[in-house]
């Protein structure tokens, strides 16, 4: 080849520019220097015939060094911004914060040996241009990287998906992701063993260079490119995982495309990774300048780590600039607060306070310009808001949200005004004279000649207007034409009349109707640990007492001694082995038994079984929560699995294991507004984002929505990636009537609206701390809730003062941002007109709560009927005879 080379060159043999410029002669020298000599000298004679010809020497190290300490720092800038962040905020720290440290931890050893030892040793230069040290050197160095670079794609992988396991809570989601994490971590293991093994022995990965060592390695090159083609097909799994969620969030496509581009982020990674294969064609054990041809594999290797690293950080960097730049990219909200709390931190104390990452407010206290006579139980509010509102917050954001039954919301008109002026009993003469006025019109024999029919027509139209005007009074009388049974979401809704938050008799009805016989969520069963725990609860005027008896089972009991109604306990809770009458010393055991009933041991009729505590039927689901049914009935009439089945079961709870919470405290605030205007507030962020500044920094306001199903009202508020890292991932319940329980990593908390009147209510509290939640992250969002609820206790109060006004009936809600109190208006309604049209037709009120008494009971007919005549205990004129006492 070398001699057939010669012969055909015409360059003579002292021409040097001719013989440097004629290419096929020196492929021809290179060939036989290669098959002649060893690799040193043939390294030796390209690095003479390189000086001779004058060829410039070639170097990009510098360029790599530049490019590895830019990248090297700013992801490790970012990666410290992470952890600062989450430090000062006080968020607690994730699989997905340590697998980005473990990251960065690995890359701080291969930035030195990207930007100051591959560099020293060749990494840019051509290989006959260095040493023989250099040369192992360099080698050694590159399987370093290589190594570490398996480790840092597996890691930062785990990283991401950590954190989307974090974000999703969808059980079959999070499924996948569990099986991807297993995948890319047995991926990353294996790969890190075999790039730590590939060549036997080890050293000869740097040592095979110069032929002189034996060894022998895996086909370098194949090792690469299996390596970088399950990377990316990891890289695309894993952005089609959120990107398919996209399709369940009720936001308008503007929106989806936010989010969409939020995670989309993640494929800058695997266009770096795409950009990387094109430098693997020249990557692989056989070059023969690996110092120049592994360049771009390295360069491309170091662009995909650390900007893998910058992507996993953006979310806490966009709080951070959020903070800095709120004009720009948060959600003002400039308002002016007066107010005092009575819990641990003052109202300076929370001025000062820093605000909630994503919302922007200044507020300022003025003890002068505070008017208003009003007392809260020592809270106090008076709120100017200014909200500057993002383009698209007039856009609606439930779409799909489900059809709401208004069968009798739009008859809430005049009918409900006539309803409300004729509830007066003076009015029931000028009812007759219409009723005579209708015979006169409309009856065909004339009544002059027909008196009777006449007198009998008229009493009967009398008796049937006065029948619906009490039922217009209590909202009752509703029409169910075509046009009101459902609402298509693009009409308004009218709500509940003003009279059903002020009227004693609605009240009395609610009280027989919903509290007396459906079932009331009440505590956990965390309260109740020991034998003979007992707690002490109210509600609309039914006083009862949980406890666990002996054999370890829980039961309720009204508070009611079987003699002369004392209480049997008066604390709140205790611990004892019976409950002792103060009044006359009767006792009962914990299973409600009669133990002890001082001086009638002699009575020959007393029969101990026939008066032990009246029981209340008890039911714990599957949480743990315990449910009552004052329903005196032995099984009540509404079984929990009708208003409740499933709601203890359902997905969002998976990840929460309720015996994993311990009691912390109870708290309530009581104030002057009917329960129903606490629920309705409740049951809509309609309001949240102009009456509470906290909740936009831990809910996702834009995503609001909510569900309903037969008795209950699951809120979504599909929580931004940051707010669950933080803790805020929170999932609540509304139960009906009154109760609802909001669950977080960090604790959860039973919230009940009880009612004390017409117009008074309490809302309780009772508060489960997580085994695991530390001190600062349990005291930053119990505080904030308190504060959310001291909001809501000066809405409710004022929203009161109008309905009992008298000049306010009703106003019209938005069918889908209302979507909750309409359900729960509607499920009022449909209680109390169910109950209702019972006692009309029994002509009497009915108590499902009322005790039963024994068959040999003797009742007084005299005082009963007395007490009837007087009309004792009814408002609607429904006398309770003797007669039917005995027989109920």
């Amino acid at each position: 080849m070398l001699a057939e080379s010669l012969n055909k060159t015409k360059c003579a043999a002292a021409d040097t520019a001719c013989i440097c410029a004629d290419k096929p002669l020196q492929d021809s020298v290179a060939g036989c220097v290669l098959h002649s000599c060893s690799t040193l000298e043939a390294l030796s004679v390209k690095n003479i015939t390189n000086t001779v010809c004058e060829v410039p020497a070639r170097d990009r190290s510098t360029k790599y060094i530049v490019v590895s300490n830019t990248l090297g720092v700013i992801s490790a800038l970012f990666v410290m911004q992470r952890f600062a962040f989450k430090f000062w905020a006080g968020l607690d720290f994730g699989w997905d914060d340590w697998f980005c440290l473990m990251t960065i931890i690995s890359g701080v050893p291969a930035t030195v040996l990207n930007a100051h030892w591959l560099p020293q040793n060749g990494m840019g230069r051509d290989v006959w241009t260095l040493t023989p040290g250099q040369i192992t050197k360099f080698g050694l160095g590159f399987y370093v990287i290589e190594v570490l670079y398996f480790q840092q794609v597996a890691t930062l992988k785990l990283s991401l998906l950590f954190f989307y396991i974090r974000i999703f809570p969808s059980r079959p989601v999070r499924r996948l992701l569990w099986a991807t994490v297993a995948f890319v971590s047995l991926w990353g293991i294996i790969y890190v063993f075999i790039g730590i093994f590939q060549c036997t022995p080890i050293s000869h990965f740097w040592t095979k260079w110069d032929g002189a060592h034996p060894g022998h390695c895996v086909d370098i090159n194949a090792l690469g490119w299996s390596n970088a083609g399950m990377s990316i097909s990891t890289d695309v799994w894993m952005l089609a995982i959120p990107m398919w969620q996209l399709k369940t969030l009720q936001l308008d496509w503007r929106r989806k495309i936010g989010v969409g581009i939020m995670f989309g982020v993640g494929t800058f990674v695997t266009v770096v990774s795409i950009l990387r294969l094109k430098s693997l064609v020249t990557f692989g054990a056989d070059s023969q300048n690996p110092t120049w041809e592994f360049f771009d594999v390295a360069m491309w290797s170091d662009i995909e780590i650390n900007v893998g690293l910058m992507c996993t950080c953006m979310p806490s960097l966009r709080l951070l600039l959020v903070r800095l730049f709120p004009k720009v990219l948060g959600t003002t909200q400039r308002y002016y607060a007066k107010y005092s709390h009575s819990g641990n931190k003052s109202a300076l104390d929370r001025e000062r306070e820093p605000r909630r990452f994503g919302t922007v407010s200044t507020s300022r206290a003025e003890r002068d310009t505070f008017q208003g006579n009003h007392q809260l139980n020592q809270i106090s509010y008076q709120k100017t808001y200014a909200v500057n509102y993002g383009e698209a917050d007039d856009v609606e954001l439930f779409s799909g949200a489900g059809e709401m039954d208004t069968r009798s919301a739009k008859s809430l008109t005049t009918d409900h005004v006539d309803a409300c002026k004729t509830a007066d009993h003076r009015r029931r003469g000028q009812a007759k004279a219409t009723a005579r006025a209708f015979v006169q019109v409309s009856c065909p024999i004339p009544p002059s000649h027909h008196p009777q029919v006449a007198t009998f027509t008229a009493l009967l139209y009398t008796l049937t207007l006065n029948m619906a005007m009490f039922k217009n009074y209590l909202g009752l009388g509703w029409s169910n034409s075509s046009s009101e049974s459902k609402n298509d979401g693009k009409n308004t809704v009218r709500a509940l009349p003003a009279s059903w938050y002020t009227s004693r008799d609605m009240y009395e009805l609610e009280r027989r109707a919903i509290f007396s016989r459906k079932w009331l969520l009440t505590t956990h069963k965390l309260r109740l640990k020991e034998s003979g725990d007992w707690l002490r609860y109210e509600i609309a005027g039914f006083q009862f007492v949980i406890c666990r008896d002996r054999t370890g089972s829980i039961n309720a009991f009204h508070n009611i001694c079987r003699h002369r109604a004392f209480p049997v306990v008066t604390e709140e809770q205790g611990n004892n082995k019976v409950f002792a009458c103060k009044y006359h010393g009767w006792s009962y055991g914990m299973n409600g038994k009669l133990a002890k009933a001082p001086g009638y041991q002699d009575m020959e009729d007393f029969d101990k079984s026939q008066n032990g505590l009246l029981p209340i039927h008890v039911h714990i689901d599957h949480n743990g929560f315990i449910w009552v049914n004052m329903d005196g009935k032995p099984t009540p009439e509404v079984a929990w699995d009708d208003d409740f089945g499933g709601v203890d079961t359902q997905e969002r709870f998976d990840e929460y294991n309720f015996d994993d919470y311990e009691f912390d405290h109870a708290w309530e605030m009581q104030g002057e507004y009917n329960w129903k205007i606490l629920a309705d507030n409740y049951n809509e962020c309609y309001h949240c984002k102009v009456a509470h500044p906290d909740i936009p920094s831990i809910a996702d306001l834009e995503a609001y929505k909510v569900e309903v199903k037969d008795s209950y009202i699951e809120h979504y508020a599909n929580s931004t990636p940051e707010q669950i890292a933080r803790g805020f991932k929170v999932a609540p319940t509304y139960f009906f009537p009154n109760a609802s329980m909001n669950v977080t990593p960090n604790f959860f908390f039973t919230q009940r609206f009880v009612p004390i009147g017409p117009t008074q209510a309490a809302m309780k509290y009772e508060v489960f701390r997580h085994k695991n939640a530390d001190n600062e992250a349990f005291t930053v969002i119990n505080d904030m809730y308190k504060r959310i609820m001291s909001e809501d206790k000066y809405l409710c109060i004022n929203a009161q003062k109008n309905l009992s006004a008298g000049v306010f009936i009703n106003g019209e809600m938005h069918p889908t941002m209302e979507k909750g109190p309409l359900f729960f208006q509607q499920k009022i309604r449909e209680a109390v007109q169910e109950h209702y049209e019972k006692e009309v037709r029994a002509d009497d009120q009915i108590w499902p709560a009322r005790q039963t008494l024994p068959c040999g009971a003797k009742a007084s007919d005299k005082d009963v009927d007395f007490c009837a005549k007087v009309d004792c205990h009814s408002r609607v004129a429904n006398k309770l005879t003797a007669k039917q006492m005995i027989e109920v």
